[in-house]
């Protein structure tokens, strides 16, 4: 697994068929549980989150997705 991770997160809100608001955030960490602990955080406030394992492969970043992004929670 590689050294870097990715959080990305999104929040859309709609009325009546119409985007009122549109959020997203990303950020890098170090370590798994320093991704899962951001995605812990922004679920919490309601957002949806991805986390992804970075690595380089032939000098491109490929992104793994963790299959358990944000562990205890959930719907």
């Amino acid at each position: 697994m590689g050294d870097r991770f990715q959080v990305q997160a999104r929040l859309m809100r709609r009325r009546n068929g119409t985007v009122v608001h549109d959020e997203t955030r990303f950020v890098e960490t170090g370590t798994v549980e320093d991704a899962q602990a951001v995605a812990r955080r922004w679920t919490g406030e309601g957002l949806t989150t991805w986390v992804y394992a970075l690595d380089r492969v032939a000098g491109r970043t490929v992104y793994r997705a963790i299959e358990d992004p944000a562990p205890g929670v959930g719907p």
